[in-house]
């Protein structure tokens, strides 16, 4: 019987090693050079440009007389983000300038539940 065990024991093939994960694919859009000229605040200015030229294409979609009720709320739901949006990074971009602009804790807190 003893025969058996270490027959069986010894036949048994060595485990598996796990193989590693393979790491997702990263996407190429952001993979670029910053050039050395420009700071945080330059590009956050940019990405608010960006969000000046979205708001007039919203606005100029909201006032669209040939869209739905249900379209022109979404359009306007749309709206709000990118303005909450923009005052994120127009508040950011004075820290980063000339730190003049209220902390992210020295902000009027909204009314609620205390946790």
């Amino acid at each position: 019987m003893d025969k058996e065990l270490t027959l069986r024991a010894g036949s048994a093939a060595p485990p598996v090693a796990l193989q590693p994960a393979e790491a997702p694919q990263r996407s190429t859009r952001y993979d670029f050079e910053v050039p050395e000229h420009l700071a945080i605040s330059d590009m956050l200015a940019i990405q608010l440009a960006d969000c000046v030229r979205i708001v007039q294409r919203l606005s100029d979609q909201a006032t669209d007389p040939h869209l739905h009720d249900t379209e022109r709320m979404h359009t306007i739901h749309s709206l709000t983000d990118v303005v909450k949006a923009s005052e994120t990074l127009t508040r950011t971009i004075g820290r980063l300038r000339n730190e003049s602009w209220l902390e992210p804790d020295e902000l009027p807190r909204k009314k609620g539940r205390k946790v």
